[in-house]
């Protein structure tokens, strides 16, 4: 698998095949340690919100799914912390 981008919250990698994999890291935006989603540096790491973030993601996407709205999503692995 190879990095294609590095960004502040996700990381976008692809694999061999081609797919391209999201994976949400746990480092939140803000400044001086304080949570701020408008901010657009990485102001502090929390233990588990890639996991959180990938979480809401899939269960939006899930339901884009079921109501059969066509996406690109192909599925979430919340162990490993990415969306495919």
């Amino acid at each position: 698998m190879r990095t294609i981008y590095k960004g502040k919250t996700k990381d976008v990698l692809q694999t061999e095949e081609g797919d391209i994999i999201l994976f949400f890291k746990d480092d939140m935006t803000g400044k001086d340690g304080v949570f701020d989603p408008g901010e657009n540096q990485v102001g502090l790491t929390v233990e588990g919100s890639g996991r959180s973030g990938l979480r809401v993601s899939t269960f939006f996407f899930e339901a884009l799914k079921k109501a059969h709205i066509p996406t690109h999503y192909l599925g979430a692995d919340l162990e490993k912390k990415w969306m495919q």
